[in-house]
């Protein structure tokens, strides 16, 4: 099962990725929304695949407690950000690309890709299909939510006066 998104940010790519890889201000977010997260340091030969940057999550969904294991397998600014992780066996790949469309004008796409591995796993993803358009609607509205974010923090950050989507000061 698939769901994805784009939307556009008024920031550069440079000043997207940067945003995308501050994982201390990611995981404090995560905090935040109470999520336990807790960060594996990389170590070449260790258990991690490739001592590739890896975090243990844990969170509550439909009353149970849930845990997951996030390894990032791609961070390049020419190739996005790209995170696989496995939660009560479905595999979970999320997969965040930057387009650039002028200077400071930035195409983001998410697109999250849930592949059942255990025959329980198939019966929820299939239960999930049944309402397949709430939850389009629901990744996209929080895909739109973080863009906003991301480009409300460029703009700060760059001291502009002007919105692009607006046409107005302030």
């Amino acid at each position: 099962m698939r769901f994805s998104s784009r939307q556009d940010i008024a920031a550069s790519p440079d000043e997207i990725f940067a945003m995308l890889t501050e994982f201390d201000a990611i995981e404090k977010g995560a905090r935040r929304r109470r999520i336990a997260v807790r960060r594996i340091a990389p170590e070449p030969g260790g258990n991690k695949p490739d001592g590739r940057p890896a975090w243990d999550v844990g969170f509550r969904l439909h009353g149970g407690e849930r845990r997951a294991r996030l390894v990032l397998t791609e961070c390049d600014l020419d190739r996005g950000v790209c995170l696989r992780g496995e939660v009560e066996g479905i595999e979970t790949v999320l997969r965040l690309d930057l387009i650039p469309l002028s200077r400071h004008l930035t195409r983001i796409a998410v697109a999250a890709d849930l592949s059942p591995r255990t025959i329980p796993a198939r019966l929820l993803v299939q239960s999930l299909r049944l309402v397949r358009g709430k939850l389009d609607r629901s990744f996209a509205r929080k895909v739109e939510e973080y863009a906003a974010l991301m480009e409300q923090r460029a703009l700060d950050s760059r001291g502009a006066r002007f919105h692009w989507r607006s046409g107005a000061a302030g």
